[in-house]
């Protein structure tokens, strides 16, 4: 038992010895893929949603160990869109989308030469409401995925990457049309896509 655990104990500090800690920034320009579904109404017939690009922009840190890492992020995004309400009479309304929100990506990956490919959950925290129409619904944090793929080029990494919404941002909306104030179930979604630059400071 003794030398099992001295074994262990020397394997544990191989890998420690191995391990590397990198600290740096980065910025994304994405596209927001915000979805509306579940419409339940007899005044609006459509609502519909035109996706407009976003940023997000902060710190990551790495923590290596041979070709595997692990790799925190705490970004600012901004989600940009503008929806459109159709009222059972024909009358439309225009909305803007704008949604802040804090992003903390704790992300796992593999290095196969100057690629990197990763995997994680990310926990999301609203700031804001994004529209007036969401005043009262809301959601203040849900949990998404992100999956991605970066390209090293010295201290800097291109990447592309996708961002799935598991949880929904609002299940209810109020919509202004003319002068009508309409109450209706709408399940509203944040998903997003882009790429990214990162710059690390290195060990």
């Amino acid at each position: 038992m003794k030398k099992i655990a001295f074994l262990v104990f020397l394997l544990f500090c191989g890998i420690s010895l191995k391990a590397q800690l990198e600290v740096g920034v980065k910025g994304f320009l994405m596209q927001s893929d915000i979805s509306l579904s579940d419409l339940e109404s007899n005044n609006v017939s459509a609502v519909g949603i035109k996706n407009k690009p976003g940023f997000r922009a902060g710190f990551s840190a790495r923590v290596s160990i041979l070709k595997f890492y692990m790799q925190p992020e705490l970004l600012f995004t901004q989600f940009n869109a503008e929806i459109n309400a159709t009222s059972a009479d024909g009358l439309s309304q225009n909305r803007y989308y704008l949604l802040h929100r804090f992003d903390v990506p704790i992300l796992v990956g593999v290095k196969l030469s100057d690629f990197r490919i990763y995997a994680g959950p990310v926990a999301s925290f609203n700031l804001n409401s994004a529209a007036n129409m969401f005043d009262e619904t809301w959601e203040k944090g849900s949990w998404n995925l992100m999956a991605g793929v970066g390209y090293a080029l010295g201290d800097f990494e291109l990447g592309v990457y996708y961002e799935w919404a598991t949880e929904h941002y609002a299940d209810n909306a109020m919509i202004t049309i003319g002068d009508e104030v309409y109450e209706v179930p709408l399940t509203v979604k944040n998903s997003n896509f882009g790429f990214s630059v990162a710059y690390s400071f290195g060990d």
